[in-house]
């Protein structure tokens, strides 16, 4: 059986946003300027309740104009990760260290149970930071195949340097192979007006795509501060 979008699924994304992941000298953050530190103050609740994705409006001079979306990484995750038996079985593994020698995040006897139940690697290991993405946090990990299901091996980022500070490796459901790359999501002005964007693309409220010169246009005028924010929705998948 697979779950969507239930307790179970909430609960373990939450619980690897909150992870301790230490700290590195090459860590930028200050004292509890972490994510798994500020990540801990939050109630799962106070996850659910968050915005879905925010869109930062921010003037930098008398001319200009700054656009910037953010994805909440609790909605985003909970959204389009599944759990089923093969998941709950590799997640109740213990990990005592990252001493697989082909997958980031995982034991030794974690990748012999891959191999055990022929997962089957699709390209190679991928990390939301070496792309253009506007999640609130990076994630990291690489996506399989068994059969016809697809699946994919998760850390999220704790740290507040990139290179550092990833939870282990949990496994989850997918859609299909490409379920997990679409950061899709409406910002709506008012009742008629607003902007789609869909991964480094800005569409109209009737899907047509538009200029991002014509965004940064329409923002500008309706900014009343130099510091704006606008809640959206992420869109479903299709």
């Amino acid at each position: 059986m697979t779950t969507s979008n239930n307790q179970a699924v909430k609960q373990l994304i939450y619980s690897l946003l909150t992870t301790n992941t230490g700290s590195h000298p090459l860590d930028r953050g200050r004292i509890k300027g972490r994510h798994w530190e500020e990540n801990q103050e939050e109630s799962l609740e106070d996850f659910e309740s968050e915005p879905e994705c925010l869109l930062g409006i921010r003037r930098f001079n008398d001319e200009g104009i700054r656009v910037t979306p953010v994805i909440s990484i609790y909605h985003y995750l909970t959204k389009i990760l599944f759990l089923d038996e093969l998941c709950n079985e590799f997640n109740a593994l213990p990990v005592n260290d990252w001493d697989s020698d082909d997958y980031y995040g995982v034991s030794a006897e974690g990748q012999k149970w891959l191999d055990q139940h022929e997962f089957e690697p699709l390209g190679d290991t991928f990390n939301s930071e070496w792309g253009e993405t506007c999640l609130s946090q990076a994630v990291q990990g690489e996506t399989f195949k068994v059969g016809d299901k697809y699946y994919t091996l998760l850390q999220i980022h704790g740290g507040a340097d990139a290179s550092q500070g990833y939870t282990d490796a949990k496994l989850f459901r997918l859609e299909d192979e490409h379920h997990l790359y679409q950061e899709n999501c409406i910002f709506k002005l008012n009742e008629c007006d607003g902007f789609i964007y869909k991964g480094g693309d800005w569409f109209s409220l009737d899907d047509k795509e538009i200029d991002f010169k014509e965004v940064q246009r329409v923002l500008k005028d309706i900014a009343k501060e130099d510091w704006e924010i606008i809640e959206g929705k992420l869109l479903s998948r299709g």
